[in-house]
């Protein structure tokens, strides 16, 4: 909560009085403040349940050996990426919490390397989405012309994302002038639209090819991933109406982290920027490795094909 310190000189004798010192403040459990102390214990959780994400995919894989893909070792990568993202900000507000540090501003490095590792998982995540609704590793052995257009989003969404995530990762101590939110969740935001139409329409030709060469077990498999797509579009958006809702219904940022402090760490500040993203983002991944997991049976008979025009896909002769 806010603390009022008050002095009081007595003495009208005295004149003017100048007061020197420091002033501490620390709660029972450390001197992180209550709305962010969420944060601490979701971190701590995230740890436990990506080292058992990473272990029980490294050990199915190293099972499957033989019928492994290339997405199977990125999804590994991934795993590893998140595990590490949830130690480096369990580390970093575990620090704060025992020195008393200032979050921000300067912010300390620990708070940086974990935005950093967060983009580090976050925009190769979602590059992977968009490659296996392209079917890379599973129907197209390579992406051809494809490859430039993806290196191309990743590369400028990464800037976008670091910015984000900084500024984001800032509002939970130090209150961000709206325009400047704007400025950087704007594209952001636009950027995740686009990347969502670019998704659907690379699933649905996909799923063109496969019904068109009867591939009837892949075609089930990438239905069960349009689905789990669709349900974490959904939940994605369910949440983040709720999260403007809630803090549009404040009249300040500040007010909204001490009125519903024990909400903050899954909501987070202005733009929303709460830890429900990295559990969605757990969630997903861990739906993605079991409707994509490693078979006894090969999977990659690609059923290759060209692009002509939009997009359209055709068998190749």
């Amino acid at each position: 909560g806010i603390y009022w310190v008050m002095l009081a000189s007595c003495d009208a004798g005295n004149g003017a009085v100048t007061v020197e010192g420091r002033i501490a403040v620390r709660n029972p459990y450390g001197y992180l403040p209550g709305q962010l102390h969420g944060f601490l214990s979701f971190y701590a959780f995230l740890t436990v349940a990506y080292l058992g994400i990473v272990v029980f995919w490294l050990a199915f894989c190293a099972r499957m050996l033989r019928t492994l893909l290339s997405v199977h070792l990125y999804l590994a990568a991934l795993a590893i990426v998140g595990l590490i993202e949830a130690v480096t900000f369990h580390h970093a507000y575990a620090s704060i919490n025992h020195s008393g540090a200032k979050l921000c501003c300067p912010m300390p490095p620990a708070l940086v390397l974990g935005d950093l590792v967060s983009v580090a998982k976050m925009v190769p995540s979602k590059v992977l989405v968009l490659l296996v609704a392209m079917g890379w590793g599973f129907v197209r052995p390579t992406l051809g012309d494809d490859a430039r257009h993806v290196k191309t989003f990743a590369g400028v969404y990464s800037v976008l994302a670091v910015l984000n995530e900084l500024i984001l990762t800032a509002s939970h101590k130090q209150s961000i002038p709206m325009w400047l939110s704007l400025l950087v969740g704007v594209p952001v935001f636009i950027a995740d639209c686009m990347l969502l139409v670019w998704v659907f329409a690379e699933l649905s030709a996909t799923r063109a090819v496969l019904a068109e060469r009867d591939a009837a077990a892949k075609l089930a498999l990438f239905r069960r991933f349009t689905a789990a797509l669709a349900g974490f579009v959904l939940a994605m958006l369910t949440w983040s109406m709720y999260a403007v809702y809630v803090v549009a219904n404040s009249p300040t940022d500040e007010q909204w982290m001490m009125v519903r402090w024990k909400q903050y760490f899954l909501v987070g500040g202005v733009p929303p920027g709460g830890v429900i993203w990295d559990f969605l983002f757990a969630a997903l991944l861990v739906v993605i490795m079991l409707v994509f997991a490693p078979t006894a049976t090969p999977m990659a008979e690609y059923a290759a094909y060209e692009r002509v025009g939009q997009g359209e896909p055709r068998t190749a002769n």
